[in-house]
């Protein structure tokens, strides 16, 4: 009687074959880790300005400067009564409210009336804050 060591060279194709094609359904999963640690990132920065924000928002209060907050070197103006940064129009207002509250300097900032856009990557979403409300959402 023949003991039979090893794989028929069938079992060895039907093995490859289901291995090719369990493969071919996960690697899409897997190409799609960059755009969601990304995303994540993204939302760990506007969560880190909210949370500055409402900081600032307590140390304004506190102080009870009507008009401007000394703030790691930078000066915020405050031009309305919701103790939160006003932007005042000025493309150099929302520099000075990131770089007051974020450490991040790799940064895209846009200025479009109240509203500041800061897009910590080369491509992707923004980082959106109004000046008139304070309000914080990713575009």
């Amino acid at each position: 009687m023949c003991k039979n060591n090893g794989f028929i060279l069938i079992e060895l194709i039907i093995s490859i074959v289901i291995l090719s094609i369990l493969s071919l359904t996960a690697l899409p999963k897997f190409l799609d880790l960059n755009d969601d640690a990304k995303y994540a990132s993204l939302n760990g920065h506007k969560a880190a300005l909210i949370d500055s924000l409402s900081m600032l928002k307590g140390k304004h209060i506190i102080a009870r400067e009507l008009n401007h907050l000394d703030v790691n070197g930078y000066t915020l103006n405050f031009f309305n009564t919701h103790n939160h940064p006003a932007t005042a129009y000025s493309w150099e207002a929302c520099e000075d409210i990131w770089f007051a509250l974020m450490n991040s300097d790799d940064i895209e900032i846009k200025q479009i009336y109240e509203e500041c856009e800061f897009r910590p990557f080369k491509e992707g979403n923004f980082i959106h804050f109004h000046g008139g409300t304070g309000v914080v959402s990713i575009k």
